[in-house]
C-alpha cells in the first residue's frame, strides 16, 4: 500500500513538472 503511494506522489511530481513545461513553451510560443 506505501509503494502504492510513493508511486502516486511521484507520478503527481511528474505532471507538475510537465505542466509547468507546457505552460512555459505556450507562454513563449504566444510572446514576442
Amino acid at each position: 500500500m506505501n509503494d502504492m503511494v510513493q508511486a502516486l506522489k511521484q507520478s503527481k511530481k511528474t505532471l507538475v513538472l510537465l505542466g509547468a513545461a507546457l505552460v512555459l513553451i505556450l507562454a513563449v510560443a504566444c510572446g514576442p
